[in-house]
């Protein structure tokens, strides 16, 4: 399968997979994420933000550029308390495409991860928030 077309069907895939079952049946869940599965900044992104119905632990967030390359991502102090939501920063990005794969556990074992594709597009550098 053509790159272009794998990364259309696992951004066509991806929001179904992880919607609603979870949160109904009270398993965890990545309620938002910022930038959005598939979005397209409109300007370089300084952070990925990873919200949950239910305070978890982020495990590990890796971020890498389209050729595959890891990009250092600076974790919030407290990716090992459990938080409904947690940060990871990182130095300026260069506009392109970019993958984040992440994933977090529960105070009670469980544990969650994905992965989101995101195109960080030229534009102002995006302040990084509280």
């Amino acid at each position: 399968m053509r790159p272009m077309l794998f990364f259309l069907a696992v951004l066509a895939a991806a929001p179904a997979a992880a919607a609603a079952p979870a949160t109904a049946t009270g398993r965890p869940a990545l309620l938002h994420s910022d930038p959005a599965q598939g979005a397209e900044t409109r300007s370089l992104p300084v952070a990925v933000r990873l919200r949950f119905n239910q305070p978890m632990r982020l495990e590990r967030l890796k971020l890498y550029n389209s050729e595959g390359v890891e990009q250092a991502v600076r974790l919030s102090r407290d990716s090992a308390t459990p938080s409904l939501e947690h940060r990871g920063g990182f130095a300026r990005l260069r506009p392109g495409r970019y993958r984040a794969e992440w994933s977090a556990s529960s105070p009670a074992g469980e544990t969650i991860g994905g992965t989101l594709f995101f195109v960080a597009k030229p534009g102002e550098q995006q302040r990084a928030g509280p």
